[in-house]
């Protein structure tokens, strides 16, 4: 009795595991107007615009399949609705008559937009409203079809028109202008920003590192590429994964004072030794971020994690009043030591950024500040005067304890400000 107790139990578990992370609260309307509530288990984004499984009670009981035709309308999460329609024989985005179109915008007085996704995730709109049937925004031909509708309203522009984008967001957009030229008291229809996000870009930029700390003068052009994909099932928060590569080159100069009278004692004179460093920094990055889009920007807080594959080269000199010491140690370029390194390190960062037009096509501008994890210095020091001998291929006339400080280390900055450009591959 226990075990089927334990097995019973065991497909429950199983159960809600595979499908409860499917299933939303959902209504059916048939065709008779009636209205229907349960749940719908949704497989795949894609099979929500050819059928449903809608279930009354339960989860494995009374399940009912319905498909475009079936039904009027479905609609799950109190914001995705779909409505069926019989696409004309001139609409060949799928080889089925009737389909489920995702109501993006619901104005029967005025204009609607509806969008509809095949099994590659290609977007295919929709308009329909003052006259016109159901018709298609091809994408060859969905800027002249708007440029048409616009004609008397004057919120809308040709460069705004130009600027269109393919893109629920853009036409939503355009589409709630439209309907506010129509009727002066319209109200923004948001329907749309229940609309998932699956974006694909490339980003590229620059940036420059700060090290708060006097001791260092620090140049760091920096180089970034990457790519990167937005996914979300709203227009509103999303997340997106980058993988990427930055290069930066450091130059710092750190003075250290007081150690060289134990290197080669200068009888109370001034003396200092000075190491120059150039440091290439080579990041290989993944990172996931948060994405807020806002009314006119979006915010992205990001957390990352880089492989860093550097070398580092680093320049001693001695800076001193002592004639015998530079004699030994000379004040021009003296040693030169190069340094492989290779680590890893966290880092976390916040940017915003907004939307441009750059030759009638959308870039995404942003500008960033991060925190990167410091790869500190550390001293080096020398027990036996042959040990400098070797290291700095000198003659040492020093006593002990025979110190001596040197960089074995790149500094990495603490905080860099980012600038950057994201270009879309794909948007829908």
């Amino acid at each position: 009795m226990y075990k089927y107790f334990f097995l019973v139990l065991l497909f429950s578990g199983v159960s809600n595991l595979v499908f409860g992370q499917n299933l939303a609260k959902a209504y059916v309307i048939d065709l008779k107007g009636d209205t229907l509530t349960g749940k719908v288990f949704l497989p795949d984004d894609q099979e929500n615009y050819l059928r449903i499984n809608f279930f009354k009670r339960g989860i494995l009981e009374n399940a009912k399949q319905y498909h475009p035709g079936n039904i009027s309308e479905y609609g799950y999460d109190y914001e995705q609705v779909f409505r069926s329609f019989k696409l004309s024989d001139d609409i060949a985005i799928t080889e089925k008559r009737y389909v489920f179109l995702k109501v993006l915008i619901d104005q029967p007085d005025l204009y609607s937009l509806y969008v509809f996704r095949n099994k590659l995730g290609e977007s295919f709109y929709f308009i329909k409203g003052q006259g016109y049937n159901l018709t298609l925004l091809t994408l060859g031909s969905y800027k002249m079809f708007i440029r048409g509708l616009s004609g008397d309203c004057e919120k809308i522009t040709d460069q705004n028109i130009d600027d269109l984008d393919y893109a629920t967001s853009d036409l939503a957009k355009t589409v709630n202008i439209l309907n506010s030229c129509l009727d002066d008291n319209y109200e923004i229809d948001k329907s749309y920003l229940s609309d998932g996000i699956r974006n694909y870009g490339i980003r590229i930029g620059t940036g420059f590192g700060l090290i708060p700390s006097s001791q260092y003068s620090i140049d760091s052009p920096d180089f970034l590429a990457a790519i990167n994909v937005e996914y979300s099932r709203s227009q509103i928060n999303s997340i997106i994964f980058e993988l990427g590569f930055s290069r930066r080159t450091l130059t710092y100069t750190y003075y250290q004072q007081g150690f060289v009278s134990t290197f080669f004692p200068t009888q109370g004179r001034s003396s200092l030794l000075r190491t120059s460093t150039i440091a290439n920094l080579n990041m290989l990055y993944g990172s996931l971020g948060f994405k807020k889009n806002l009314d006119r920007f979006y915010v992205i807080l990001e957390g990352k994690f880089a492989i860093n594959l550097n070398s580092s080269e680093n320049y001693y000199s001695a800076i001193t009043t002592d004639e015998d010491f530079r004699n030994q140690f000379d004040e021009n370029l003296k040693v030169k030591q190069r340094i492989p390194t290779a680590y890893a390190t966290p880092s976390v960062s916040i940017r915003g950024g907004n939307t441009i037009s750059i030759f009638n096509k959308k870039i995404d501008f942003e500008l960033g500040l991060s925190y990167l994890a410091v790869k500190s210095t550390r001293n080096q020091w020398f027990e036996k005067k042959e040990d400098i001998e070797e290291e700095f291929e000198i003659q040492c006339n020093c006593g002990p304890p025979y110190t001596l400080y040197r960089v074995s280390q790149p500094v990495m900055p603490k905080f860099t400000i980012d600038l950057s450009f994201n270009i879309p591959i794909f948007r829908n």
